[in-house]
């Protein structure tokens, strides 16, 4: 099953649940957000995501949750550099996309350690 089936296929069964789509989108996808419970949730990121207003102090996040968050912008940033050095022809540009990828590749190891400590 494709990404997009399975994240219509998530908003499906959060509003099957009970869950409210809320006008808030994800900040790493654009996709709507959905709100069951206290828990805002990204179906497709199949994330949690936490709406910090202007002002609020922002909330204590778990360890593992913060480094899955960090994990999954990493690999989003990943894939968008990923697709412009695909169509990329100037050779400037693709050396330069390639210092980028190598260095969110160091970023995602790192991430990767301390995820197992």
């Amino acid at each position: 099953m494709s990404g997009d089936k399975e994240s219509i296929k998530r908003m499906a069964d959060m509003l099957k649940s009970g869950a409210t789509m809320l006008f808030e989108h994800c900040p790493q996808c654009g996709s709507p957000l959905f709100k069951l419970q206290d828990e805002i949730r990204c179906p497709k990121c199949d994330k949690r995501v936490v709406i910090v207003k202007a002002g609020e102090k922002i909330p204590d996040f778990s360890r593992s949750e913060l480094l899955s968050s960090v994990e999954t912008t990493v690999l989003y940033v990943l894939q968008e550099i990923s697709e412009r050095v695909r169509g990329e022809k100037d050779v400037l540009k693709m050396e330069a996309y390639g210092r980028m990828l190598a260095m969110w590749l160091d970023v995602l190891e790192k991430v990767k350690k301390r995820q197992q400590v």
